[in-house]
C-alpha cells in the first residue's frame, strides 16, 4: 500500500459518490492485516455529516475503488483474482464488501493556537491631549 505514481490525492468519499469528497489521505500504509491508510476530513457540511453519521454507528466500513494492474482467473474456480492495482479512491458507508475493512477509529483534529497571529492591542488614545497623542502612562 503506497502512493507510488499518484499525481493526485487519494480522495475519501461517501459511498462511492465521486462528485464531492469528503477528505483526503494523508499517510497509507501496510500493516499485517491489510493497508491502513489515515485521512483528514473537510471541515464542510458534508464532511461534518460523514463523521456525525460514524458516530451514530452509521457509517462504519470502507470501500475502495481500484483499477487492475495485473489480473486474471482462477482456472480451478474461475474467480477473478486481482494480483496488483492502482488504488483510485476510498470511501466509508454502511455497509462494506469485507467485515475487515472498517473504519478503526476517528480522531477529533487538534485544536491550533493562533494566539501567535494575533495583532497587538491598539495603542490607547487619550482625546484630552494636544492632537490625540498616546498618553505616555496607559
Amino acid at each position: 500500500a503506497e502512493f507510488r505514481g499518484r499525481k493526485t490525492p487519494l480522495y475519501l468519499f461517501r459511498s462511492h459518490e465521486q462528485n464531492r469528497a469528503v477528505g483526503r489521505a494523508l499517510s497509507l500504509t501496510d500493516s499485517p492485516e491489510g493497508p491502513v491508510a489515515q485521512f483528514r476530513i473537510a471541515a464542510t457540511p458534508a464532511g461534518d455529516e460523514v463523521v456525525a453519521e460514524y458516530r451514530e454507528g452509521l457509517l462504519s466500513a470502507v470501500s475502495v475503488g481500484f483499477k487492475a494492474v495485473m489480473d486474471g482467473f482462477n482456472r480451478t474456480d474461475g474467480v477473478r483474482e486481482v494480483r496488483e492495482a492502482a488504488l483510485l479512491e476510498a470511501s466509508v458507508l454502511p455497509i462494506g464488501a469485507y467485515d475487515g475493512a472498517k473504519v478503526l477509529e476517528y480522531r477529533e483534529p487538534e485544536p491550533v493556537d493562533l494566539s501567535a497571529f494575533l495583532l497587538p492591542p491598539a495603542p490607547q488614545i487619550d482625546a484630552s491631549l494636544p492632537w490625540g497623542r498616546r498618553n505616555p502612562l496607559l
